[in-house]
C-alpha cells in the first residue's frame, strides 16, 4: 500500500497540497488541505470550521455496470457533512480521465497547510512565492493503463501522475501571475447516479464526466478552470452562482 504527499516549496517552507492513502481494500483516499474555515459562498463572512475533506475512490466491485464511485466528504465542526459524488465507467474499461475536483489554492504560507506527521512519501513538485503567484490544479482519476503527457505546445503544463493498485491519480498544475488570495476555491465533479434517469447524467458536465475524457478533453476542462479562477482573482467571477458543492477555503 503506498501512501504520498504531494508538496510545495513556498517562501522556503514545506507545504502539502494533498495526500494520498490506499488502503487495504484497494481504495484511495485523497485528503485535501484546506484553510481552517469552509464558506458556502464568496459572500459568506462567517465561514464554519472544516474538521476534514477527503474524496475517496473506490473500486465498486459490486457494481454491475462496470462503474467506480468517487465521493466527497466534507466533514464541519458543527456536525455537518456535506457529500457530492460521481459515478465513471472510463477506469474498468481502461479508457480516459474522469476529473475529480479543481482547486485554486490560498495563501499557502499559512500554518494550516504544513504537512501533517503521519508517515509518507513526500513527493515536491514546485514551488513558488504567494506574494506574487497563485497555485491552480486538477486532480483526475483512470485506471493505471491510461497514461498523461503533456501536449504539444503546453510547456505551461506541469502534471505528476501516481500509480496505485487499481487506480492512477493525475495532478495538472499551473501558476498564475495573480498575488494568492486570503480564500482558496475549490469545484468538485458531481453525477447524479445514471439509474435514476435512464443512464443520463443531468449534473453538469453530464456524460463528459461518466465516460471521462482524453487528454485534450482534460486539459480543455483543467484550462477552463483556470479561467474561472482567474476571473474570481480579477472580480470578474460568476462563481457564486455555480452549484453548491463548490466552496472556498
Amino acid at each position: 500500500m503506498m501512501n504520498v504527499k504531494l508538496m510545495f516549496k513556498v517562501n522556503g517552507l514545506d507545504r502539502s497540497i494533498l495526500s494520498m492513502y490506499e488502503q487495504r481494500s484497494g481504495d484511495v483516499i485523497i485528503n485535501v488541505k484546506c484553510a481552517p474555515l469552509h464558506f458556502n459562498s464568496s459572500a459568506d463572512l462567517i465561514g464554519t470550521t472544516t474538521s476534514e475533506n477527503r474524496f475517496s475512490l473506490h473500486r465498486s466491485n459490486d457494481s454491475k455496470d462496470g462503474l467506480n464511485k468517487i465521493k466527497q466528504t466534507k466533514s464541519l465542526v458543527n456536525g455537518e457533512k456535506i457529500e457530492t459524488h460521481c459515478v465513471t465507467n472510463c477506469i474498468k474499461k481502461n479508457i480516459n480521465f474522469c476529473p475529480i475536483f479543481s482547486r485554486m489554492m490560498p495563501d499557502m504560507s499559512a500554518d494550516c497547510f504544513i504537512p501533517s506527521k503521519r508517515r509518507a512519501t513526500e513527493i515536491y513538485i514546485g514551488e513558488y512565492n504567494p506574494i506574487l503567484q497563485t497555485l491552480v490544479f486538477s486532480n483526475f482519476v483512470s485506471s493505471p493503463a491510461v497514461r498523461f503527457f503533456r501536449p504539444d505546445a503546453r510547456d505551461d503544463l506541469n502534471f505528476k501522475q501516481i500509480d496505485f493498485m487499481h487506480f492512477s491519480v493525475t495532478t495538472i498544475w499551473k501558476l498564475i501571475n495573480y498575488r494568492s488570495p486570503d480564500k482558496g476555491v475549490l469545484t468538485p465533479i458531481a453525477t447524479m447516479r445514471p439509474e435514476k434517469f435512464g443512464g443520463h447524467l443531468f449534473y453538469a458536465p453530464s456524460l463528459t464526466v461518466q465516460q471521462g475524457g482524453d487528454i485534450t478533453r482534460i486539459t480543455e476542462y483543467f484550462d477552463f478552470h483556470v479561467g474561472e479562477f482567474i476571473n474570481h482573482l480579477t472580480g470578474r467571477s460568476i462563481l457564486t452562482n455555480r452549484p453548491s458543492g463548490m466552496a472556498w477555503f
